[in-house]
């Protein structure tokens, strides 16, 4: 029967070094569940307060062997994809739905003035048994040299930003308070 020889010496500074290890992480333990709130994160005594700490034992990082080591490529692909919304927050009125079209012009003389675009405003509205959209459109004309943009103002509406009308506005207040309907 053949005997190998065992270094003891190796396995006793193995062994302290792990013992000294555990302490160490017990009185943390300790510290975290037992300490006063006011220090359960706080550093080490023999830690400055303005350095982090890894908790990474210079005796375990020694010890460590790299046996196999793999270089790991990729390629990373950014698609990017652009889509024009018209507002963030709301849905396009189905396009289904009857158009009915005012065009709104600027009060001032455009005669010498170059149109450059349209803004464009569409709301829901109501008639008895039908919805539609109003569709006001509001061409925008550029002063000669430069001086500025010509549009007309926007015309008066219940709720200024909603896309709601008038005409369904006032159907949803006699549904809910006069005929008692549930929405």
């Amino acid at each position: 029967m053949m005997q190998t020889a065992v270094d003891y010496k190796i396995k006793y500074e193995e062994a302290l070094a792990e013992i000294a290890s555990l302490k160490y992480q017990l009185t943390e333990l300790k510290r975290l569940i037992y300490g006063s709130k006011q220090e359960r994160f706080m550093p080490s005594p023999g830690v400055s307060a303005s350095q982090l700490t890894l908790d990474i034992q210079a005796e375990t990082v020694a010890q460590c062997n790299i046996i196999d080591a793999k270089k790991i490529e990729y390629t990373r692909i950014h698609k990017e994809i652009v889509e024009k919304k018209s507002h963030w927050g709301r849905m396009k009125l189905p396009e289904h739905l009857e158009r009915r079209e005012k065009i709104i012009e600027p009060a001032e003389d455009v005669t010498e003035c170059k149109k450059i675009g349209e803004e464009i405003t569409e709301e829901l509205e109501y008639e008895p048994g039908k919805l539609f959209v109003n569709k006001i459109i509001r061409p925008k004309y550029a002063r000669q040299n430069n001086e500025g943009i010509i549009t007309a103002p926007m015309m008066e509406r219940p709720l200024p930003k909603a896309i709601a009308g008038a005409g369904l506005l006032t159907q949803i207040v006699i549904d809910k308070y006069v005929d008692h309907r549930v929405l």
